[in-house]
């Protein structure tokens, strides 16, 4: 069973820590595209992803926030899953949180500024094994498509928070490609087209439903928090979540 804790995301839940405000992160939206602000434009680095999820595990924690009592101590690891959207956009990273030698959770954060919120979701349970998931995705593109070949898998968010596995398929001799995604805990198709009823199962992306109008607001919101996450001296930062005074 996954349980999942969602948290309110604001710049308030941030704590200032230390006092040291150099970054390189750019916190502008100069630049942005005005026909769209394109997600790829404002994409954000693995390194300043992993730095907000520390400094929000951290604040939670010295704050005992329920749910997190056993977070104390515990790690956040570096070298995250990327999550993709079924266009082939990045749009998570998953961080391994680990204590006392094991996996005890996830923190999901945005691959991109568009979406607002630097962080979407803390997982309080082992994370999936994508390894897993992915072998059997391929057993069923495979079973699917017996003439095309595997070209490669990712890993996605076809339905949030639905997640899975995309192939993509090639035809030997041909210039002929497919796309199949295979939900990761069902092993089943996922049609490529969004549901028209709750429960049914589809496919649709979350920057799909942020309009332009709307994507420079939430840029501007994920720069607010990122300037609290740089008030923290990262020298000091190794992934470890514990209590501040």
């Amino acid at each position: 069973m996954v349980i999942v804790v969602v948290l309110a995301i604001t710049a308030a839940f941030v704590g200032v820590m230390v006092v040291n405000t150099d970054t390189n992160d750019d916190n502008s939206v100069s630049g942005a595209s005005q026909d769209g602000y394109p997600v790829e434009d404002f994409y954000v680095d693995e390194d300043t992803a992993w730095r907000h999820a520390v400094v929000f595990a951290t604040d939670w924690v010295s704050e005992g926030t329920p749910g997190l009592e056993d977070w104390e101590g515990a790690e956040a690891q570096k070298g995250p899953v990327t999550v993709y959207d079924i266009h082939g956009k990045k749009l998570f990273y998953e961080f391994t949180v680990t204590k006392d030698g094991r996996a005890i959770g996830e923190m999901e954060m945005a691959a991109s500024k568009v979406l607002g919120s630097s962080l979407h979701r803390v997982i309080l349970s082992p994370p999936l094994n994508r390894e897993t998931a992915a072998q059997k995705a391929i057993e069923v593109a495979e079973n699917e498509y017996p003439n095309y070949k595997i070209s490669s898998t990712k890993p996605v968010c076809y339905s949030y928070p639905k997640e899975g596995v995309m192939v993509t398929l090639v035809k030997p001799g041909a210039k002929e490609e497919k796309t199949v995604i295979i939900d990761a805990y069902l092993s089943s198709v996922v049609p490529l087209k969004e549901p028209e009823k709750e429960g049914e199962l589809g496919a649709w992306s979350i920057y799909d439903k942020i309009p332009a109008e709307e994507r420079v607001e939430r840029v501007e919101q994920w720069n607010e928090v990122a300037k609290h996450v740089n008030e923290c001296k990262m020298s000091e930062m190794s992934g470890v979540i514990s209590k501040q005074p």
